[in-house]
């Protein structure tokens, strides 16, 4: 009687045991995942931001490299001395950048020492007084090269300016090279990162003759290739919520992130939410992490169920074997 119980209890005490690495081994992968999910979301993410910033940089540099080409050009410096403007034409130029390179939208203005707009290569609006930009009135203030990302009336941009003297070295005003962020959310879409470049609500009166014609509520989308199935989900979510990520989130299958832009003196400008499909992700360090773990709980629960048997074995031999001894004590006896 007694051995029989001792044999329930620890039936009990392996389907226990069995029970506890199996709970335990549910748990310890599904808080390893989580955490590992988050590890490489955060590695994405990084990695998102860092591309990003990259592209910007390469933009503008190359923007720059146009401009300071463009300045140098003995014709510029004496149309501008001879107030020539009419001469001023460089559609040849924009077209064979366009042509032979992936930036397919450049443009060339030039700005006369006063500020004035007297050229530009996409519009023949000319005439205005761009002081208000506070880019180009230090680029004129200070007679040097430079750089920014600003919201003008067209568009938000990225610009480069070169000034320009004549051949008696008077400052006439500068050349502004103009491009924008198609090209940079068409390399990020190369990355698989759908993106939206949206500029700041207090712009909307800014911008006059918006490039693009996109707009969700009041914000501004720069980026002419926004795909506009990210564009209406946006509207429908709630723009803000976007533009307001610190970091990123994770929403009906996409990892979200959010880089905000800003000028140089710390003034937000725009905000490029970048979509991500999640599918997109390699997450096979987790698939090899779970098969792992479940590998070794088999092999642990195997040798368990082994020694099991052993010992229920053994029980039971010693069991026969008692049995045994008892009969031959009987017979003896008899």
């Amino acid at each position: 009687m007694k051995s029989k119980k001792n044999i329930y209890m620890i039936i009990l005490l392996f389907l226990f045991v069995t029970f506890m690495i199996i709970v335990g081994t549910y748990y310890y992968i599904t808080t390893k995942q989580n955490n590992l999910l988050t590890s490489i979301y955060n590695t994405t993410n990084k990695n998102i931001i860092k591309t990003t910033e990259s592209l910007i940089e390469d933009k503008q540099n190359t923007t720059l490299a146009i401009a300071l080409a463009l300045a140098k050009n003995d014709n510029l410096y004496k149309f501008m001395k001879d107030e020539k403007y009419e001469k001023l034409n460089y559609q040849k130029i924009v077209d064979e950048i366009a042509q032979n390179s992936k930036y397919k939208n450049v443009w060339i203005q030039i700005v006369d020492k006063n500020g004035n707009s007297i050229y530009r290569s996409w519009t023949d609006k000319k005439g205005d007084n761009l002081l208000f930009r506070k880019d180009l009135k230090n680029t004129l203030t200070i007679q040097s090269i430079s750089t920014s990302i600003s919201v003008g009336i067209f568009n938000l941009t990225l610009k480069a300016r070169a000034p320009i003297y004549d051949n008696e070295n008077n400052f006439q005003g500068a050349l502004e090279v103009i491009t924008h962020f198609n090209s940079i959310t068409k390399d990020l879409k190369d990355n698989n990162i759908e993106s939206l470049v949206i500029t700041e609500k207090k712009y909307k009166d800014t911008i006059k003759f918006p490039y693009t014609n996109i707009f969700i509520d009041d914000y501004y989308v720069a980026n002419k290739n926004a795909n506009i199935a990210f564009v209406n989900y946006v509207r429908k979510n709630d723009v803000e919520k976007y533009i307001n990520i610190s970091d990123f989130t994770i929403e009906n299958g996409y990892l979200i992130s959010n880089y905000p832009l800003f000028d140089k003196n710390g003034e937000k400008l725009a905000s490029i939410i970048n979509f991500l499909d999640l599918k997109n992700i390699d997450t096979q360090i987790i698939k090899s992490f779970k098969v792992q773990i479940i590998m070794t709980s088999v092999i642990t629960l195997t040798i368990l169920f082994f020694s099991f048997l052993i010992y229920i074995y053994t029980i039971f031999l010693k069991k026969i074997k008692h049995q045994e001894n008892k009969k031959q004590s009987i017979l003896d006896s008899q």
